[in-house]
């Protein structure tokens, strides 16, 4: 437990990081303008430095058993959580699969979404996307 708590802050200043340096703007509510006019969801650093930090991280959330793998077997991350994930609050779960989006996406397209999966069941048990109000779990 004492490992996660520390993974819990290592996180928390990544994520504090990676946010005060995306700007945040939200896409036109739907209907009022095509999506392809849309300004981007958020301007997330793709730096190298940044990208080898979030692998970093992917990396040490995988071995402390709070992911297992993360698939990509089209244009959306399949990420395999593992039972250390639920044992975390939801508000570091969030951030622990943002960190998952920072790697993957750059936030320009509001359709950007990482889906979750549990290890043991194969069943979907949520999704992250910025424009949809971050987690969500079923």
């Amino acid at each position: 437990m004492g490992c996660l708590r520390g993974l819990v802050w290592i996180v928390v200043i990544f994520v504090g990081l990676a946010v005060a340096g995306a700007l945040f703007n939200r896409p036109s509510p739907p209907g009022s303008a095509p999506a392809s006019v849309w300004a981007p969801v958020a301007t997330i650093d793709k730096s190298p430095a940044m990208q080898a930090d979030r692998k970093k991280l992917i990396e040490k959330l995988i071995e402390q058993g709070v992911f297992q793998k993360i698939e990509v077997p089209g244009f959306l991350p399949q990420l395999w959580v593992r039972p250390g994930f639920y044992i975390a609050d939801f508000d570091q779960r969030e951030s622990f699969v943002s960190v998952v989006y920072a790697y993957y996406f750059d936030g320009s397209d509001p359709t950007d979404s990482v889906k979750l999966f549990d290890s043991q069941s194969g069943k979907e048990v949520g999704s992250y996307s910025i424009v949809e109000g971050g987690l969500k779990m079923r």
